[in-house]
Formats: C-alpha cells, sequence, structure tokens
C-alpha cells in the first residue's frame, strides 16, 4: 500500500481537497498525517464533509466546506491557496 507521504513526494501537489469520512483513514487522520510531513506542513487543506465541522485543536486544515459545497467557492479557495487560476465547469 502506498503512503500518502510517499503519493506527496511522487507527485507536485499544491493544495488538497480531502473528505472527513473516507475508508481505511477518516480525513482528520488524513490531514495529521500531511501536517507531520516537514515537507508538506504548510500545505493547504480543504475538508468538506456532509457533518458539522469538527473541533480539532489545532485544525489540521485551512478551509471545511459542508456538503454540498459551492463549486464557485471550491475553485475561489483553490486559487487563494494556490495562486493560480482554475478553469471554470466544463460545458
Amino acid at each position: 500500500m502506498t503512503s500518502v507521504g510517499d503519493i506527496l513526494r511522487r507527485n507536485p501537489i499544491q493544495c488538497i481537497v480531502t473528505d472527513y469520512e473516507m475508508p481505511e483513514i477518516d480525513g482528520v487522520e488524513f490531514c495529521r498525517i500531511v501536517r507531520s510531513l516537514p515537507d508538506h506542513c504548510a500545505l493547504p487543506i480543504v475538508m468538506l464533509s456532509a457533518s458539522p465541522e469538527a473541533t480539532h485543536t489545532p485544525p489540521f486544515w485551512n478551509r471545511f466546506f459542508r456538503k454540498p459545497a459551492s463549486f464557485d467557492d471550491l475553485i475561489s479557495v483553490i486559487e487563494e491557496h494556490t495562486g493560480a487560476p482554475l478553469p471554470g465547469p466544463a460545458s
């Protein structure tokens, strides 16, 4: 099984968008792992969830969106953190 650290080291990731509830590892643990990696501890993370935002001190993500999240809001926050404009939805 490939680890989170292996994936991050092999790919030029500028921002992570993840879900709170996932199989095998939940979003909080995933974010905690990312934050523990020295080369990726400041990587912007956007958390999505159908549940209300859980309180963690410190929070492991930069932004939280409750589903269903607005596409425009997601694009805006990703562009804010990456400094790169993203294309709009496909027609």
